[in-house]
C-alpha cells in the first residue's frame, strides 16, 4: 500500500510538471482530432453526521445507526474524458467521448454511512458515440449515443470547469443527468445581436446508453435564446414520453435557465422539474404520480486576473421511491451551499478549491445527512 502511494505521488508530480510547463493542444492521430479533460484531487475530505438504517444480512434485523465520521484526506485520479473527432468528409464527422473513472470519491448520500468508496479497476463509459451530418441550410443531424442538451450544467458539461464535483441538483438521473441513444436535429438562427440555437431530439428515453423495452420514444425540444453576444442567455427544454415497458405511463420534464455575464460578475441558474405517472411506491405495488424538483444558482466573481470565486446553492427535492428500489416510499431533500476558488495556471490548467456544506433528510423519521466536503483538485484540458 505504501509503495502504491509513493508511485501515485511520483506520477502526480510528473503530470503536474509536464502540463504546467509545456503548453498542450489538440493532437492529430490517424487524421482524427484528439482532446481530453483530466480531473484529479490532491486532497479530498468529508466530515459530518449521518443517520441511517442498517439491515443485518444474516438475521434480517434492521437497526437505526448514527455516525459522526471524517474520511481521511487523500489524493486520487477522479476521472478523465477523451474526445475524438474524425472528419470523414466535408459533411460527415464521427465523435467518440470516452470517460475513464479511475478512483471512487463518491458524494455521500442520505441513508448511507460517510465513507470513501474503493475501486480496484478503471471503469470505462461513453459520454458520446455518434456521427454528425451537415444538411442544406445549416441544419445538422446527430445520431448515436449522446448527452442531450437538456441543461447547461450537465447537458453542456459547464460544471466540469466550474466546480470539482457535480452537484446533487444536476447529477441525478431523474432530474438533469441524461445520457441516451437517438437522433437530434440542430439549427442556429439569429443575427449579430441575437441568436437562437434550436434542437429537437428523439431518444430511447431510458437515461442510459442501452436500449429500452418499449416502442415509444422520448421527444426533447431545446431552445437557447442569446442576446447581446452572450451577455444574456436563456435555456428552455421540454421532454416527454413513456417510462414503462407497456407504453402506458407518461412522463415529462422541463428546465428553464438564465445566464447573465457582466465580465467580472456572472450569474447562472436553472430550475428543473420531472414528473412521472404511476411510479411504484412499495413492494405492495401501490402507485401515485410523483414529481422531482431541482434548482441551483451560481455567482462568479473574477476579482483578479487568473482568479475567480464562485458562490453557489442547490436544492434537490425528489420522490425517492421507485427509482432505485421499489421497497420504500420516503422522499429525499438535499440543500447544499458552495464556495469554490479557481486559479488558472494557464489556458489549459486550473486549480479548484471546493467547499460544500450539505444538509439532507429522508421522510422516514430517521435518515439524515449533515456534512462538509473539502476538495483541492486540478483540472487539465488537452
Amino acid at each position: 500500500m505504501k509503495s502504491e502511494k509513493i508511485m501515485f505521488t511520483v506520477t502526480m508530480f510528473m503530470m503536474l510538471s509536464f502540463f504546467f510547463l509545456h503548453p498542450v493542444s489538440a493532437q492529430e492521430i490517424g487524421g482524427a482530432s484528439v482532446n481530453a479533460n483530466i480531473k484529479f484531487f490532491l486532497y479530498d475530505q468529508t466530515d459530518g453526521d449521518s443517520k441511517y438504517f442498517l439491515r443485518d444480512a444474516n438475521t434480517g434485523v434492521t437497526t437505526r445507526e448514527s455516525q459522526t465520521e471524517t474520511t481521511q484526506g487523500s489524493m486520487g485520479v477522479n476521472r478523465s474524458v477523451i474526445y475524438i473527432n474524425k472528419q470523414l468528409s466535408d459533411k460527415l464527422s464521427a465523435n467518440l467521448d470516452t470517460e475513464l473513472i479511475a478512483s471512487a470519491s463518491a458524494t455521500p448520500k442520505i441513508g448511507d454511512p460517510i465513507e470513501r468508496a474503493t475501486s480496484g479497476s478503471v471503469d470505462v463509459d461513453y459520454f458520446q458515440a455518434s456521427f454528425t451530418y451537415k444538411l442544406p441550410n445549416d441544419y445538422e443531424v446527430v445520431a448515436g449515443q449522446v448527452v442531450p442538451p437538456f441543461t447547461w450544467d450537465y447537458g453542456h458539461k459547464y460544471f466540469w470547469h466550474e466546480n470539482y464535483h457535480a452537484w446533487y441538483a444536476t447529477s441525478t438521473a431523474m432530474t438533469a443527468a441524461w445520457r441516451d441513444t437517438g437522433m437530434e436535429l440542430h439549427k442556429d438562427y439569429g443575427t449579430d445581436m441575437f441568436a437562437l440555437p434550436f434542437m429537437v431530439g428523439l431518444y430511447n428515453g431510458t437515461s442510459q446508453a442501452a436500449t429500452d423495452n418499449n416502442d415509444n420514444k422520448t421527444v426533447l425540444v431545446n431552445m437557447q435564446p442569446d442576446f447581446f453576444q452572450g451577455r444574456l442567455k436563456f435555456n428552455t427544454s421540454y421532454a416527454f414520453g413513456k417510462w414503462d415497458n407497456n407504453d402506458e405511463e407518461n412522463f415529462n420534464k422541463y428546465v428553464v435557465g438564465i445566464d447573465i455575464d457582466l465580465e467580472k460578475l456572472r450569474f447562472r441558474s436553472e430550475y428543473i422539474v420531472s414528473q412521472f405517472d404511476n411510479k411504484y411506491l412499495s413492494q405492495d405495488r401501490i402507485t401515485r404520480d410523483i414529481e422531482n424538483d431541482a434548482w441551483y444558482a451560481k455567482i462568479f466573481w473574477r476579482f483578479y486576473p487568473g482568479w475567480h470565486v464562485m458562490f453557489g446553492y442547490d436544492i434537490l427535492d425528489k420522490d425517492y421511491s421507485g427509482y432505485f428500489s421499489p421497497t420504500y416510499s420516503a422522499s429525499e431533500k438535499y440543500k447544499t451551499s458552495h464556495i469554490s476558488f479557481k486559479y488558472s495556471l494557464s489556458e489549459t490548467t486550473s486549480i479548484l478549491f471546493d467547499n460544500d456544506w450539505t444538509d439532507g433528510e429522508r421522510d422516514d423519521n430517521w435518515s439524515e445527512l449533515d456534512i462538509h466536503r473539502m476538495t483541492l483538485g486540478v483540472v487539465i484540458t488537452l
